[in-house]
């Protein structure tokens, strides 16, 4: 459990590290406190687990890309990409998921000529495939296979092996913590208990450690068995995005041509929808979501600050004042819809709280333009 727990803390000051010097402390601390608060995280840190380890390398990478863009260093960049090929030796095509956004991020944000951007980042992409390629081929240099046997560099890239790693647990908990592995849909509970005032029922509360397969569906991520670990602050995130490339965008340049704080949040979206789109088509582990909540933790932090300050300084005809009042709706929405079967009560409160908080901000300012 120690290596889980190291990570996942190291993963929570990454987090800190990635959004303090672009977007200042609050947002760091929002983002890094989201983060430390995401169930799946928890979940993760309680038992030995690959996804931990592989959370943690890419956002070493990410950081170190950080550092390439600051610095205009080639060899921050070549060691960005060799975290990317650590993290292939951990769950294989997984850690490549952010990699398509790195390369435009670093495309976009450095200012040589397009040949030394190509020249680096063939540097980088060579780097990553010898770190990448080297436990397989080692495998296969130092093992006697049949002809009917397929290579390990095959089964690497291969797309039944990738799925498999998604559909399966990757707890390595002692016997004396481990639960049971049981399907989502599974309704059975050893303690099943009598609905309460604010208990509806135990009977679907998932044990601690235990793996749950979720079949790939368009709705998997906000059902009730499997979001609530890893997507409560998602419509946050997805309303303070558009918020913050508008808050963010430099009036003076194009619309492509995006300012600092916007590639962060480009980054972050880059990260967020390839693990948001692989997961919708996909069985997957619970666990496995632990991939989203950096990116949902990251928006959270950053965006909080940015629609307070655009609830404030926007009119009513102007469509970026509705973003928080919004956002926190549908927020407290979701979460209420997740927590209905276990405390019936608290999801109405939560309804409530969403409804009259959203309520008196789009009412108040409305109050106020008429007193005017």
């Amino acid at each position: 459990m120690l290596p889980s727990i190291g990570f996942g803390v190291g993963s929570v000051a990454l987090i800190y590290q990635l959004i303090m010097p672009t977007f200042g402390r609050v947002s760091g601390r929002l983002a890094a406190l989201a983060m430390t608060l995401t169930p799946v995280v928890v979940t993760n840190l309680r038992a030995n687990n690959l996804d931990t380890t592989l959370l943690f390398f890419l956002l070493l990478a990410c950081l170190l890309l950080e550092k390439a863009l600051a610095q205009d260093q080639l060899g921050w960049l070549i060691g960005s990409f060799a975290m990317i090929g650590i993290a292939f030796n951990i769950k294989l095509m997984q850690a490549f998921l952010i990699l398509p956004i790195m390369v435009i991020i670093y495309w976009l944000a450095t200012t040589t000529s397009w040949r030394q951007k190509l020249t680096h980042l063939s540097l980088a992409a060579v780097t990553l495939i010898a770190l990448s390629f080297v436990w397989p081929l080692s495998i296969d240099f130092t093992t006697t296979q049949t002809a009917t046997q397929t290579s390990a560099l095959q089964l690497a890239f291969s797309t039944n092996t990738n799925q498999s790693l998604l559909a399966q647990s990757s707890y390595t908990s002692d016997s004396s913590t481990a639960q049971p592995k049981q399907l989502a849909n599974s309704t059975t509970h050893p303690n099943r208990t009598t609905a309460t005032s604010m208990t509806r029922s135990t009977a679907n509360r998932p044990a601690p450690n235990q793996a749950t397969t979720t079949t790939a569906t368009t709705q998997s991520l906000v059902q009730a068995t499997v979001g609530s670990q890893g997507s409560w602050l998602l419509p946050f995130a997805i309303f303070g995005l558009f918020g913050g490339l508008s808050f963010f965008r430099d009036a003076k340049r194009k619309w492509w041509q995006l300012t600092n704080k916007q590639q962060q949040l480009l980054l972050w979206a880059g990260w967020l929808l390839p693990v948001y789109g692989l997961l919708m088509i996909n069985a997957f582990q619970a666990d496995t979501l632990v991939m989203l909540a950096p990116a949902i933790a990251a928006l959270f932090g950053i965006t909080l600050p940015v629609l307070i300050r655009l609830y404030h300084r926007s009119t009513l005809n102007n469509w970026q004042y509705y973003l928080l009042p919004l956002a926190i709706v549908t927020t407290t929405s979701l979460q209420a819809w997740y927590v209905y079967n276990y405390y019936a009560l608290l999801a109405w409160l939560l309804l409530a709280i969403g409804a009259v908080v959203s309520m008196v901000l789009i009412s108040g300012r409305q109050r106020r333009a008429s007193a005017g």
